[in-house]
């Protein structure tokens, strides 16, 4: 048995002292008896070489170098072709030849009629036609040099071609024949003027 005096913290205050007991653990005393052994060396684990990752490296990096160096390399595109353009009013000319001959069913033959004409228009007087309504095309068309009585007949033909797409008329053959021709001499008339038609 110990006791730790006590020690002053400050010359009017000083700790309580300390008591402490040595004593020795428990152990049974029917268990045999074990000496101190001896210190046992533990061998030191020996380090992994590292020098196989190496050689995995280096391997893999001649791999995708005589991959890079030996893959064909593009072959340089060649200049395209230039395409054999024809000029609007031949287009439009070819499109109604076929239209004649082919002869679809009303609807579609007055939507193809007008999409000729539209296009025409589009690519050779620098109108927005596709996007237009007729009225709208109408109005611009008229600034051509268009005479009264034709611009009068092509605006007939537009006219008739909406009353067939969207209000199910029934055109009958005349109606047919009259408006392919005057499609088809507009163009022709606007071909032969020079007139820019202002946006």
């Amino acid at each position: 048995h110990w006791v730790i005096p006590a020690f002053f913290i400050s010359p009017s205050v000083k700790t309580d002292t300390l008591p402490m007991d040595v004593v020795f653990s428990d152990f049974n005393p029917a268990q045999d008896y074990h000496g101190v052994k001896d210190i046992l060396e533990v061998k030191a684990a020996e380090k992994k070489k590292a020098w196989w990752w190496y050689a995995l490296g280096a391997l893999l990096v001649i791999v995708f170098l005589a991959w890079y160096l030996t893959k064909k390399k593009p072959a340089l595109a060649a200049a395209p072709k230039p395409i054999d353009t024809i000029n609007a009013y031949e287009e439009a000319m070819q499109q109604l030849q076929r239209l004649e001959k082919e002869k679809p069913g009303a609807k579609q033959y007055y939507s193809q009629l007008t999409d000729i004409f539209r296009l025409y228009i589009f690519r050779k007087k620098g109108i927005l036609s596709l996007q237009k309504t007729t009225d709208d095309l109408v109005i611009q068309v008229k600034a051509s040099n268009l005479d009264k009585e034709q611009f009068g007949q092509l605006s007939q033909a537009l006219r008739l071609s909406d009353f067939v797409k969207f209000a199910k008329y029934s055109p009958s053959e005349d109606d047919n024949r009259t408006s392919f021709e005057q499609i088809k001499n507009t163009i022709i008339t606007l071909e032969k003027s020079e007139t820019k038609i202002p946006l």
